[in-house]
């Protein structure tokens, strides 16, 4: 009994996945998937976080899959990628930080209002099309 050799059958998972063998990049995903989510993990020690880091970094791989030159680079590019991965979203999260609404300060409206802009703002709105001036 022989076995058939093909061509998708030949070769290193990264050779078959970047000749678009999606069973091959599943093995690359399997082999590599604890040590992406575990890089994330540890640095945000938030699990949904680091899932959401590791499928970004093997998509990102995926699309760069012909840039990868040897088993040991596709390691070597997946630890790059998720430390910077981590990193952006850590800058992100501290520029989109939430504000509780209790601190935030009311301006009060102390001063005395001026009527001349008043009468012109109002004659302004009048002026409007019935569209606009019921927004």
């Amino acid at each position: 009994m022989t076995a058939i050799v093909t061509e998708a059958t030949v070769g290193t998972p990264l050779e078959r996945a970047r000749a678009g063998d999606g069973e091959a990049f599943a093995t690359i995903v399997s082999e590599h998937e604890a040590m992406v989510f575990s890089l994330a993990y540890h640095f945000f020690n938030d699990r949904s976080r680091a899932e959401e880091i590791a499928q970004d970094v093997f998509l990102q791989l995926y699309r760069s899959l012909g840039t990868i030159a040897t088993p040991s680079h596709l390691t070597h590019w997946l630890r790059q990628v998720t430390a910077r991965r981590c990193i952006d979203q850590l800058r992100h999260s501290r520029l989109l930080r939430p504000v509780p609404l209790e601190s935030i300060e009311v301006e009060s409206n102390d001063r005395a209002a001026d009527p001349l802009l008043d009468r012109k703002l109002r004659r302004m709105i009048a002026e409007l099309p019935d569209m606009q001036r019921v927004i």
